[in-house]
């Protein structure tokens, strides 16, 4: 359903946004690896042609403002695929500040977490054939032959910067980690991981 392509989105990029605010170097500032990325599957989409506009309508007047909630419907929950921490000590669903984040999204989520030393090998073939169910994907790879945008399993999410003011923000003040997400078919489908700094600690 659209509507639950447009949560992800949200969740997603309020997930960046956490992590820009919550992690730092020692100069305060977070930087993008583009080595991985965080997207949204297309697939819970498929055969729904409603425009955003028309959800909006239909689902009364919630707008989305820039910070969580992201949905104003209770009972929302979307899946997560990414790797397990590569801390031991470190459960990703249960850090600290993921939780913070999740809880003031509105929605859960329901983790499919793979080991962080299985990753690459796990995931992809599953974006290869398909058979991947998540809303939202950390990628194995930088996808440089852009295999998983052209198997239609992603959403371009410039089609909804409407939806989404801290991203966009974002992007328009990192113009060459813009043009580095941006596909060769000029839209743009990932969100960067942002590394961490030496003052990061697991939580």
């Amino acid at each position: 359903m659209r509507k639950k392509k447009l949560i992800a989105l949200g969740l997603a990029v309020t997930m960046l946004a956490g992590c820009l605010t919550g992690c730092g170097n020692e100069d305060g500032n977070g930087s993008s690896d583009s080595s991985a990325a965080e997207s949204s599957s297309s697939a819970d989409a498929a055969g729904d042609s409603s425009s955003p506009e028309q959800s909006d309508a239909n689902n009364g007047s919630f707008t989305y403002a820039g910070e969580g909630p992201i949905t104003d419907e209770t009972g929302k929950s979307l899946t997560i695929l990414a790797q397990t921490s590569n801390y031991t000590n470190v459960d990703i669903a249960s850090a600290e500040i993921v939780k913070t984040v999740v809880a003031a999204s509105g929605v859960d989520v329901e983790w499919q977490l793979v080991d962080y030393n299985n990753y690459t090998d796990s995931v992809k073939p599953m974006l290869t054939t398909g058979s991947v169910e998540a809303d939202i994907i950390l990628l194995p790879d930088q996808d440089t032959n852009q295999t998983y945008l052209k198997s239609g399993l992603f959403v371009a999410l410039d089609e909804y910067f409407d939806e989404m003011p801290n991203y966009t923000k974002w992007l328009d003040e990192n113009p060459v980690l813009k043009a580095q997400l941006t596909a060769q078919d000029g839209h743009i489908y990932y969100v960067p991981v942002i590394k961490v700094g030496k003052d990061y600690g697991p939580l």
